[in-house]
């Protein structure tokens, strides 16, 4: 989360400085317009929509409100996740949710989850998935995929993952290493024929 604010913070940074160089050399009406391209070009940046390749997916993200608890803001109240009302999801509005109930949603592909920058606890069982990439997600600390069909799940460089449940699953390799916080694991029912815990406080 840190590295991605300073990534964007250095972008603005840029588009600052770029904007005050040809600011200097032009003449009134034309920085009047180029103030206004300014604007419009950052508010644009900040609201940027993200692709969710799985209607579904989108569909629950979409029925998010304060009467589910879909998703939870940082202190853990159920919100609504398009707050502006447009039928898309805007990076702006993930980074707001820090818990993610997708249970039971018929969803096969979670490719767009990488924008929840700040997300805590992610459940995502009963679906149709067949691989899962959580990377991303450097403050994730529960993790619950189980009951899918998976047979290729990423987790590297969670340094923070405290409880991963990947049970009843297709998975063969499990690579723990990673892992340097976990303390509960739950693997039970997939195709695995080597795991390494060593490394884990498990």
């Amino acid at each position: 989360m840190i590295r991605s604010l300073v990534e964007r913070r250095g972008f603005f940074i840029r588009r600052i400085i770029f904007f005050i160089d040809i600011f200097d050399h032009k003449p009134l009406k034309m920085k009047k317009l180029y103030a206004v391209a300014f604007l419009l070009m950052s508010v644009m940046g900040w609201s940027q929509t993200i692709n969710f390749p799985d209607a579904n997916f989108k569909a629950k993200l979409l029925a998010a409100n304060t009467s589910n608890s879909t998703a939870l803001n940082a202190s853990l109240e159920p919100i609504i996740i398009d707050t502006n009302g447009n039928g898309e999801i805007e990076v702006s509005e993930a980074l707001l949710v820090h818990e993610l109930t997708l249970n039971s949603s018929n969803i096969a592909n979670l490719v767009g989850i990488e924008n929840f920058a700040n997300l805590f606890r992610l459940r995502c069982k009963y679906n149709q998935l067949t691989s899962l990439d959580v990377s991303a997600l450097q403050g994730l600390f529960y993790l619950d995929c189980s009951y899918n069909s998976l047979t290729q799940l990423n987790f590297n460089g969670l340094q923070s993952l405290d409880e991963l449940v990947c049970s009843h699953n297709a998975l063969t390799v499990l690579n723990l290493e990673p892992l340097d916080a976990l303390r509960l694991f739950d693997c039970a029912v997939n195709n695995i024929t080597a795991l390494n815990v060593s490394v884990c406080p498990i």
